[in-house]
């Protein structure tokens, strides 16, 4: 595995690796770090379908609130890229945050109307952040696929978005939300977790799974699912930040649900956020 640090060495390394054989596929999963089985997924996936595959790890800034994690976000990078060695990763790009917005940085993407619900009503700018990072990755790794987890629905949504509307040449692709086989949504915030938070987390998980037994059973009131989980949440100690039935393609509301909708939540457990959400299939 070859290891990068600024955007000119990767061209470098990813014009070598190109030069070798012609019309070689690239690959690119782009993560914060602290990988966890839900990005082994992605990385798998995109070794399948892809010659050359590269991962990057960079927190970023601009995508977090001023009083929000990003102090504490978890960081192992000499761990991460062990992993990334075992999972025979061709490039792990680890730059820094004046490779990614040199001195003078202006130049940002207005996600539009798809970041102000669900989690960009709570977190304003993330979004703005999240689609300004993904634009100067995809830019300058130049992949002919991108993978992203179905974790963050909104995330996929939104980027899949920009990346139609600015005519990118990058495949977006989803890849199903991974989880522990207690039901838990795997992320890198788990780390923040008490033992006891770790078990009350699960609660977030089963209230979504409850809806979609409810729809399976029939109901199809998107009104009367929801206070059904609200409730869940309430009598289980689960702050609820909000949990929504959206469309999958625009991310309007739903009132009565069908197989293009989806339930997600947010929610705090000793104090750290954390997201979930299920497909009405």
């Amino acid at each position: 595995m070859i290891t990068v640090r600024s955007s000119s060495e990767l061209r470098g390394a990813l014009d070598k690796l190109r030069k070798k054989v012609f019309d070689r596929k690239t690959g690119l999963v782009p993560t914060m770090g602290c990988l966890h089985d839900g990005h082994l997924s992605l990385i798998k996936k995109c070794r399948e379908e892809n010659d050359i595959s590269v991962v990057s790890i960079f927190v970023n800034p601009a995508q977090f609130g001023k009083n929000e994690d990003f102090g504490k976000y978890p960081r192992n990078v000499k761990r991460d890229s062990a992993l990334l060695e075992k999972e025979k990763v061709d490039i792990l790009y680890l730059p820094g945050v004046p490779d990614i917005y040199p001195k003078g940085f202006g130049t940002f993407i207005e996600p539009g109307s798809l970041a102000r619900v669900l989690c960009g009503r709570y977190r304003p700018g993330h979004f703005r952040g999240v689609v300004t990072v993904v634009c100067i990755l995809l830019n300058a790794v130049g992949p002919d696929n991108a993978y992203f987890g179905e974790k963050d629905m909104q995330q996929l949504i939104i980027i899949r978005k920009m990346a139609a509307e600015l005519k990118m040449a990058a495949n977006i692709k989803g890849v199903p939300l991974y989880r522990r086989k207690n039901g838990l949504a795997e992320s890198s915030r788990n780390k923040m977790l008490s033992p006891e938070g770790l078990k009350k987390a699960l609660s977030i998980s089963k209230g979504l799974l409850q809806a979609r037994e409810d729809y399976s059973s029939g109901i199809r009131s998107a009104q009367k699912v929801l206070l059904k989980v609200k409730r869940f949440f309430r009598d289980s100690g689960i702050d609820c930040q909000y949990v929504e039935i959206r469309r999958l393609d625009d991310l309007s509301k739903e009132r009565v649900i069908s197989p293009g909708s989806f339930i997600a939540a947010a929610a705090f457990v000793d104090g750290v956020r954390l997201i979930d959400n299920m497909k009405f299939e």
